[in-house]
Parts: structure tokens; sequence; C-alpha cells
């Protein structure tokens, strides 16, 4: 089971992650499933807002997954050969990178602790790529220089992507294209 997409919903105290799975399947970091595995009221708001009919309403478009298949190729390029570490991004959401790839850390109680959950979606890579603090954390771990302009070209063209029109989008797209490209061609070990 991998998480494909997530939400963030804010409760009282707390910003809880509400996840979809690729099988179906709902979860939340809330104590209420988390510890109980029942559905809690986090998960039905995002039922309710994001398919209120059981599908969901905004369908991704050809770019989106275009886009989400270059950042995964550029960062399990960034990635590799990496050793194990684990960079906070912010109080509810901590990374970890290994030479498998980038994953989102969250706990498990099934599995006695830690866990690392493999990103697949789209909006978790914009959060990451749009923030700066994660950017330069991420390349204290990185050695080459190939590799760091790899994620230099990622943030830069990305953090503004939420705000763009879809022309917009599509050019961002296509100067990101060609500027991580000739990366992706050569080996960086």
């Amino acid at each position: 089971m991998t998480w494909i997409k997530k939400w963030e919903v804010s409760g009282t105290n707390n910003t809880w992650i509400v996840s979809l799975s690729d099988d179906g399947h709902w979860g939340c970091s809330c104590p209420v499933w988390k510890f109980r595995r029942v559905e809690c009221h986090h998960i039905q708001e995002v039922q309710s807002k994001y398919y209120p009919n059981g599908e969901e309403e905004k369908d991704w478009s050809e770019l989106e997954l275009q886009l989400l298949s270059v950042i995964k190729k550029c960062m399990d390029k960034i990635t590799s050969k990496s050793r194990d570490i684990k960079i906070p991004i912010n109080e509810d959401f901590t990374i970890g990178i290994n030479n498998v790839g980038i994953g989102r850390v969250g706990t498990s109680l099934l599995d006695g602790g830690k866990q690392v959950y493999k990103i697949n979606d789209l909006e978790t890579y914009l959060m990451i790529l749009k923030n700066e603090k994660a950017i330069k954390k991420i390349k204290r771990y990185i050695h080459k220089d190939e590799k760091k302009s790899m994620l230099d070209a990622l943030h830069k063209h990305l953090k503004d992507w939420d705000g763009l029109k879809k022309k917009e989008q599509e050019k961002v797209f296509a100067d990101l294209f060609n500027e991580v490209t000739p990366y992706l061609m050569i080996d960086t070990l």
C-alpha cells in the first residue's frame, strides 16, 4: 500500500495529514485513526470536500503527471547513493532520504516505531521543493555539484507553481524539463 494523495487538515491545536492510498484506503495522522483505526472527522472532511460523490472532482492533468514523473526521476537521482538522513521540514513533517529515495517519516505502532513512507504525490513533493529551509538542509547532504544543481533547478522553477495559470505552468515545466534533462542523462556517482 502506497499513500498517493495527501491533504493537510487544521484541527483545534494541530494540523493533521489525511492520506489516500493507491488501493482506496484512507488514513490520518490524528490519534483517533492512528490508535483506533477508526475513520475520523478529518477524513470525512476531506472526503466531503474533494470526493462529494465518492469520486475525485479534479482529474490529474497530463502536465501534472509529467511534472510528477520528472520530479520523481530527479529526486531518485539526487538521493541515489545517499546515506540515511532525516530532515525536519516543520514540526509535523519529517522526510527521510536514503539510497532507495525520499519519503515521509511517520510513526507506526504496528511497526514498532519510525517508518518511511515513499512519496508518490505531487503535493508533497511541491511542499518540500518550495521550502527554502528544506532545500538548504537537503543540499548539506549532497556531495555532487550536479545533484545540487538539479535540486536548485527544481526549487527555482517550482517555488511559485501553485500560483501560476495553466499556460504559465506549461512554460515553467518546459523550462524545468530542459534544465534537468542533461543531469538525468549523465551518471552522477
